[in-house]
């Protein structure tokens, strides 16, 4: 047989054996069952008084127990019970722990059986996440036992709940399914799913680097099949580069794999033997028999292609008695079957082949029984049975044409175009998102630069508004240094016309008076006269008047005394002379007022008493000085008239006093009506103010 017949056997047995490998390591989940095993034996004991604490006690029980056998038979008595008072939960618990069970016992029949059971209850109950779970499980055990059919039937009718999953979940169902289409020969729907799961897995970023090693190397090994290497090589490289980046060596070991099968392709036998007996190196370090298996597998196709067929017959016998998956049995068995016509063991490679293809045939798994075909026409040829070696022949050409013919070209061709129509509107796609993104990023920038103008309008603003704020104090603080000098002047003034008056006018008076009395005490006779009595009381009211008006200018209780004392004198003073009833009130502390702030204040009193005096005509008047804290309030109240205080009168007197209260920040109000007469409230800020 010739170097190429060797080829179109070896090298496709070599990669569906490793790739039904790849895509399905390590993946499997318990769940749960169609139908209870027969359970005559048990008796369902009479209706409980709880029949769901009865259940749960026999869940506990098989949870709890350590034999296998024993953890079945009570599930097996929860699911009786369940199924007997129609308790939903409690058999979709029993099936799935059964299930479980029988896993682990290795009975893939029951554990199929009670997993599709679980399903359809969990249906039922509506826990789509179980459902998707245990989906992916029971199809997954079908894919690895070999019943495709069974495995795309499941799938389709489980589709529907994995449009709500998590795209992790979505992914691993993709690989599995289109695993499944790959071994029945559906290239194009197995290109689709894998497609798809490469797509979610990068679109949303997933963790599971193990699903897109196997989604790469699976849509790979399709490409291969369909002999468009350029795209083979893509994805096979793609995989290796991942499972080198992620330092996984289960991994690296499988994609040597497949790189072996690349190089072979391309008659670079030497290199293809040198990549797979690395590969098998770094299995044998690792507890995986299933890619120990397709490892060493790849060795023997490598020494096969070399001419080497007594030396890969070892690595092929380890191959088949260490795989575990059907399809990868299958593989195994195809090529040591090869392997044995190689070396004359014909009758060995008959019954081998023989009842692999009808394991094959059983389950509709298309894709390995071509090779099986191919490797049996051999074997039949070398038996000299010509007959069967043309009809498997004519078999192999029959499947081959079905698989790889020009239906399958088609389909495959009209996904590529499909594929790179995608591709196109999504670049497009990204192309109008990144000019989105520009332009937004422009607005952005845009309203960056709006934002700092209008900071920067502001901050002017700000700057002006305090430049002229503090052009203002500055104002105020000079116009109320000009006060305060006014104000110390006239207190100056003040004083130094009282001290005349004192000094000058009141002595003149004095001596007069004096003169007056010594002319009385001459002339007796004088004394008892009309207008000697009336000149002594001019003269003595004029001295008097004198008092008056220089205790005005310069009160000298404001020096010996305190504000309100001084206050409290004054008004006294007003009492006796207008008959008027004026009350006094202050609280609070006065000592740290300055002699001029007190002056003001007294000032201030001494203006408002006055126009009650001449204007309100009142019998009653209240002075009340408050301080607190840095606050001074001075309130004068009468009983009088009132006036308008919008226009209250022609003097200057309340004009003045609110001027300087305002000037100074202050707070000047007046309330006055005739039926209640006039309330003036005057608030300042002593700190600010200590001399007004």
């Amino acid at each position: 047989m010739n170097a190429r017949s060797i080829l179109n056997i070896t090298i496709p047995v070599c990669l569906a054996f490793c790739f039904a490998l790849c895509s399905l390591r390590a993946w499997a989940q318990p769940g749960a069952p169609d139908q209870v095993r027969s359970l005559h034996f048990l008796q369902p004991p009479k209706r409980p008084t709880s029949e769901i604490f009865l259940i749960e006690q026999y869940l506990k029980l098989g949870a709890a127990s350590t034999q296998t056998d024993t953890a079945i038979y009570y599930f097996e008595r929860a699911a009786l019970l369940s199924k007997q008072f129609d308790y939903t939960p409690g058999l979709a618990k029993s099936y799935k722990n059964l299930a479980a069970a029988h896993r682990k016992q290795e009975h893939t029949d029951l554990y199929e059986m009670y997993l599709e059971q679980a399903l359809k209850q969990e249906k039922i109950m509506g826990q789509d996440s179980l459902v998707q779970d245990h989906l992916l499980a029971l199809t997954y055990s079908l894919l690895r036992s070999g019943r495709y059919d069974a495995a795309i039937t499941q799938y389709h009718q489980g589709e529907s709940y994995f449009t709500k999953a998590m795209p992790g979940k979505q992914a691993l169902l993709c690989n599995i399914v289109a695993n499944v289409y790959f071994q029945s020969g559906y290239l194009d729907s197995a290109i689709t799913l894998y497609r798809k799961g490469i797509q979610l897995w990068t679109n949303n970023k997933l963790q599971d680097y193990r699903t897109l090693f196997d989604l790469n190397v699976g849509l790979g090994s399709v490409y291969f099949t369909l002999k468009i290497k350029a795209d083979a090589e893509k994805y096979y490289t793609a995989a290796q580069s991942l499972a080198r980046e992620q330092k996984d060596t289960v991994l690296i070991a499988t994609a040597l794999q497949y790189m072996g099968a690349l190089y072979s392709d391309e008659k670079d036998y030497d290199r293809s033997l040198a990549v797979c007996l690395q590969g098998l190196a770094l299995a044998r370090t690792q507890d995986d028999l299933e890619t120990l298996s397709s490892c060493a597998s790849c060795v023997g196709l490598a020494y096969i292609n070399k001419g080497a067929a007594g030396a890969a017959l070892p690595y092929n016998e380890e191959a088949y008695r260490t795989a575990g998956f059907a399809s990868v049995k299958l593989g195994a068995a195809y090529l040591l079957g090869f392997n044995y016509a190689k070396t004359g063991a014909y009758h060995k490679a008959e019954e081998l082949l023989v009842d692999a293809i009808a394991t094959a045939r059983e389950n509709n798994m298309v894709y390995n029984i071509t090779n099986a075909y191919e490797a049996l026409a051999i074997t039949y040829a070398g038996l000299k049975q010509y007959d069967k070696a043309y009809a498997y022949q004519s078999l192999l050409t029959s499947v081959r044409d079905s698989l790889i013919g020009k239906e399958n070209s088609e389909k495959v061709a009209l996904l590529e175009q499909q594929f790179k129509a995608a591709e196109k509107d999504k670049q497009l796609t990204q192309q109008q998102m990144a000019l989105l993104e520009s332009v937004s990023k422009m607005k952005q920038k845009n309203m960056l630069i709006a934002v700092v103008i209008v900071a920067a309008l502001l901050a002017v603003l700000l700057l002006i508004v305090r430049q002229k704020n503090k052009q203002r104090f500055q104002q105020q603080q000079q116009e109320l240094a000009y006060m305060q000098e006014r104000m110390k002047g006239e207190e100056m003034e003040r004083g130094r016309i009282a001290q005349e008056l004192h000094d000058g006018v009141s002595i003149l008076i004095s001596a007069a008076k004096m003169t007056h009395t010594t002319i009385g005490r001459k002339y007796e006779a004088m004394r008892d006269t009309e207008e000697y009595e009336e000149l002594s009381m001019l003269l003595g009211n004029t001295a008097q008047e004198l008092r008056n008006i220089a205790q005005n200018l310069v009160p000298e209780q404001l020096v010996r005394q305190s504000l309100p004392a001084a206050i409290q004198s004054f008004c006294t003073l007003i009492e006796k002379g207008h008959g008027i009833q004026i009350e006094v009130q202050n609280f609070g502390q006065w000592s740290h007022f300055s002699v001029e702030y007190a002056y003001t204040i007294y000032r201030m009193v001494q203006e408002l008493i006055h126009n009650i005096v001449k204007h309100a005509a009142a019998t009653k008047a209240l002075v009340l000085l408050l301080t607190h804290e840095d606050l001074l309030s001075l309130t004068v109240e009468d009983n009088g008239k009132g006036f308008e205080h919008h226009n209250p009168a022609k003097g200057m007197g309340l004009k003045n006093i609110r001027k300087r209260i305002e000037e100074v920040g202050g707070k000047f109000t007046i309330q006055s009506n005739a039926q209640t007469g006039t309330i003036i409230e005057i608030e300042l800020l002593i700190n600010q103010n200590t001399t007004l």
